[in-house]
This record gives C-alpha cells, sequence and structure tokens, in this order.
C-alpha cells in the first residue's frame, strides 16, 4: 500500500498487475518525475500554444528550460497526462524513489510503478 505513487500501465500490461519487481531507483530533481515516450521528452510542440513563463526575476525562460517548466505547471496539483506521458510530483521533493515493473514475454517493461510517499511517509 501507498499514499502517492505514479503508474503507467502499457495495453500488454496484465490487469491484475501483481508481480511488481524493484528495478532500482528514480533520481527526481525539480521535485517532479515522469514517464515519457521517447518522441515526446521535452518536445515543445505538445505545449499549449501561447504558453510563456516567466523566471522569478521576471525574465523569460530559456527555450531549453520550457518543457521543464511546462511539466512542473502541470503538477502544481499532484500529477498530469500529456500525449505520450505521464507526470508527477513527487511529494517530498527531490532525492530518490522506488522504482517497480512487471515485464512480458519477451521481457520488456509494460508496467512502471514509482513510489513517492508509502504508508510509512518515505519513498
Amino acid at each position: 500500500m501507498t499514499d502517492a505513487e505514479l503508474i503507467a500501465f502499457h495495453p500488454e500490461a496484465p490487469s491484475n498487475a501483481t508481480n511488481w519487481v524493484k528495478i532500482g531507483r528514480i533520481g527526481v530533481d525539480s521535485a517532479q518525475a515522469g514517464f515519457f515516450d521517447k518522441p515526446v521528452f521535452r518536445n515543445d510542440g505538445l505545449m499549449p500554444a501561447g504558453f510563456e513563463l516567466k523566471t522569478f526575476d521576471g525574465k523569460h525562460a530559456i527555450d531549453d528550460e520550457l518543457w521543464c517548466f511546462y511539466c512542473c505547471e502541470l503538477t502544481k496539483k499532484g500529477a498530469a497526462v500529456v500525449p505520450g506521458a505521464v507526470v508527477g510530483h513527487s511529494g517530498y521533493g527531490d532525492g530518490g524513489y522506488p522504482l517497480y515493473g512487471i515485464t512480458n514475454s519477451a521481457g520488456l517493461y509494460v508496467a512502471l510503478r514509482l513510489i513517492f510517499v508509502d504508508d510509512d511517509g518515505f519513498g
């Protein structure tokens, strides 16, 4: 049982997924993490038209940081789904969080589970 987690399922994943295997840990920066299809990661074309973010000093964010800032905006209330991705707020901020997975018969991951906060209050 967990209190905060991010889970992504491929259509091939079993509907009764219970055989999670620990893969390792995911490093979190900017208090968020997500699962992204490679073509959508840092793809500014997926941001809404006119999306603009200014930094704390009132300057525009650097172009190569827009995708990260966009994800930060989406996760202010927890988690969000964008085409080809799911991204969530880690709850406690930066650090490392346990990652679990389920593989299909070919050994490819069809489900991923990132636990930010477990019942004990830790990831």
